[in-house]
């Protein structure tokens, strides 16, 4: 039959088992929140990036678009200065 003292320390040896038992969880625990927080922020980054790229795209469409009617105003208000300097000459 064992003693006091082996029990005691049995006692201890058990309690340290479950401690590492529990930590090994724990930190397998916080692993996986860990990686499923980086994959929502992998994804939100993601998203941030198609986002700007098409409001990028938009901004140089109306870029191009505002520049056309500036050209074609532009051609218009020549061709009227044009037709005055014509006129005038005649």
């Amino acid at each position: 039959m064992s003693n006091t003292s082996d029990k005691v320390k049995q006692g201890f040896h058990d309690a340290a088992e479950k401690v590492k038992d529990v930590a090994h969880d724990a930190g397998l625990k916080v692993k996986d929140v860990a990686h499923d927080a980086g994959v929502k922020v992998k994804d939100a980054a993601h998203n941030v990036a198609e986002k700007t790229k098409d409001a990028a795209h938009n901004v140089g469409e109306k870029v191009r678009d505002a520049g056309h009617t500036v050209a074609e105003k532009t051609k218009d208000v020549v061709q009227n200065v044009g037709e005055k300097i014509k006129d005038a000459r005649r």
